[in-house]
């Protein structure tokens, strides 16, 4: 549901996911972090999702 707002929001602005750089950030840390349980299991709450605090609920309510 989430990715879905997400690519919604997009389109409605003439652009798709992948278009921007910052969408990288989640395979960079996943390639960053491979082989690396504990390293992925902190990257994931403390840097991805903290990241997505500030505009999500923008996102939803627009």
């Amino acid at each position: 549901k989430h990715f879905n707002l997400i690519c919604d929001c997009l389109e409605q602005q003439g652009s798709f996911y992948g278009a921007l750089p910052a969408h990288a950030g989640m395979w960079r840390a996943a390639a960053d972090t491979v082989g690396d349980l504990h390293g992925r299991l902190a990257v994931v709450p403390m840097v991805l999702e903290a990241r997505g605090l500030d505009v999500t609920p923008m996102m939803i309510t627009t």
